[in-house]
C-alpha cells in the first residue's frame, strides 16, 4: 500500500506495485484523473478518497460525495465572462457537467435555492466556432448535452446556460445576459 498526497487529498493505493519506478507512475496517473470513482481505475488498482480539505465549506462550497463535486452558488446576476473571473478568483472554474449523474446532482441542489427555481445559470462549456460543436474551457469535447427542447436554437449564442424550471436542461446563451451562475473547486 502507498499512499498519495497532493492538494490536502490523501488517496490510499492498494495491491499497488512494490517497484518503485511503477509505484510512481502510478502515483502520476492518480494526480492526473480529473474523475473520480469508488472502484478501479483503468489501470485495475483500487483508490479510495480518506479526506478531502479541498473543499472549503468555510467559504460556502458544499461538497457532493455521490459525483464528488465541490460547488458553490452565486446568485448575483453576471455575464458569462465576469462568472468565469469569479470563479478564477477562487481557484476554481463554473461547473462541469459531463455526466447525468452531476446534471442531476446540480439541478437537485438548484431546486433548494430559491433565487434559481426562476432563472439561469450559467455552466462551462462553450461552442467551437462555425460547428455545432461544443467543448469545455479546456478543449475537451462535451459529449454530454442535455438540451432542453428546442436548443440549441441560434448560432449565434455560444455559451452554455440551464434553466432550472426546465428541470436543468440546457440552453444556448449569449454570453452578455446576466445569470447567476455556479462555481466548481477541482479536488484534485
Amino acid at each position: 500500500m502507498f499512499v498519495i498526497r497532493r492538494r490536502k487529498i490523501t488517496l490510499k493505493c492498494f495491491q499497488c506495485p512494490l517497484n518503485n519506478s511503477i509505484r510512481k507512475q502510478e502515483e502520476n496517473k492518480a494526480k492526473r484523473f480529473n474523475t473520480y470513482s469508488d472502484g478501479t481505475l483503468d489501470n485495475g488498482r483500487m483508490y479510495y478518497l480518506k479526506d478531502v480539505n479541498n473543499c472549503l465549506t468555510e467559504e460556502g462550497y458544499s461538497y457532493k460525495s455521490s459525483v464528488m463535486l465541490c460547488i458553490k452558488l452565486y446568485n448575483v446576476k453576471v455575464t458569462y465572462h465576469n462568472a468565469v473571473s469569479t470563479c478564477h478568483s477562487e481557484n476554481a472554474s463554473l461547473v462541469r457537467i459531463d455526466s447525468q449523474e452531476k446534471q442531476n446532482v446540480l439541478y437537485s441542489f438548484l431546486v433548494v435555492d430559491e433565487h434559481f427555481t426562476a432563472g439561469f445559470i450559467y455552466l462551462q462549456g462553450n461552442r467551437i466556432p462555425n460547428t455545432s460543436e461544443w467543448e469545455f474551457d479546456d478543449g475537451t469535447p462535451i459529449t454530454y448535452l442535455p438540451w432542453n427542447r428546442g436548443q440549441p436554437d441560434s448560432n449565434d449564442q455560444i455559451y452554455l446556460c440551464a434553466l432550472a424550471q426546465d428541470q436543468g436542461m440546457w440552453h444556448d446563451c449569449i454570453g452578455t445576459q446576466l445569470f447567476g451562475f455556479v462555481c466548481e473547486r477541482n479536488l484534485f
